[in-house]
């Protein structure tokens, strides 16, 4: 395993609660990436108390079943602005390394710049191939017993905000490529503990394969081909790709 390191600059307490390291993800914007593993125990910790790579001293954070030790000369060290990421020198984070789950959450699978595959769950059904496929789940309510969809029945996560943005994205909202590449993280981060900073660091995306990304969520595969069907049912031609178009991007 070759998982990132976190270290939080100033934490130098050797008192370690999860409730106050949650507080500190929490205000460096790691909560959705780190704060399930953190409730839940998985996470591990070593204090810094003189000199960690910013010079000064904090916390080293790290997911089970890595370990959090600070090795400096084994180590290379990214300063991202209020909090560092560091990997093994010679080692390449890969998706394994970074799984919420012991299995992903899949519907479609895409190969990004790392080489590696990576899982896609799609998060809105939008086409009568995905509704005959798609994995629902029951839950217990006021009115009785629902069928929801999986992302709707996992807690500590901000699916419903990302599946609203992927309905504003299909019908047509005019993004820019840093609202392309937070939205595609947003749809790997439903089995990946991923981030733009790491992200950045991995090199794992370009502008095209943030929209493969994206139109996997939306299910573009599926509409592709009833879009085909379609068509050849009526004319006998063949249909449009499908494809979320780049030119949506300013």
């Amino acid at each position: 395993m070759a998982g990132p390191l976190y270290y939080f600059p100033g934490f130098k307490s050797s008192l370690i609660e999860p409730a106050r390291v949650l507080e500190v993800a929490k205000s460096l914007g790691l909560h959705t990436v780190l704060g399930d593993a953190i409730s839940a125990g998985k996470a591990d910790y070593q204090t810094i108390c003189e000199c960690g790579p910013d010079g000064v001293g904090g916390l080293i954070l790290s997911i089970e079943p890595n370990k959090a030790n600070y090795l400096p000369n084994d180590q290379n060290w990214t300063d991202c602005g209020k909090y560092w990421i560091g990997v093994g020198i010679g080692e390449s984070v890969t998706p394994t390394d970074l799984l919420r789950f012991e299995a992903p959450l899949q519907n479609y699978t895409v190969k990004l710049l790392d080489g590696n595959e990576w899982s896609i769950m799609v998060v809105r059904p939008l086409s009568v191939e995905t509704e005959r496929l798609f994995a629902l789940r029951p839950k217990r309510t006021e009115n009785g017993r629902e069928w929801l969809p999986e992302w709707e029945c996992v807690s500590e996560h901000p699916w419903k905000s990302l599946v609203a943005e992927l309905r504003l994205c299909f019908e047509g909202k005019s993004y820019n490529m840093d609202s392309w590449y937070s939205l595609a993280l947003g749809v790997l981060g439903i089995n990946y503990r991923i981030h733009a900073d790491l992200a950045d660091i991995m090199g794992i995306l370009d502008s095209k394969l943030c929209m493969t990304v994206i139109g996997m969520a939306m299910d573009s595969p599926a509409l592709e081909r009833e879009n085909k069907k379609k068509v050849l049912d009526e004319s006998g031609t063949n249909a449009g790709n499908g494809t979320i178009p780049l030119s949506q991007a300013s």
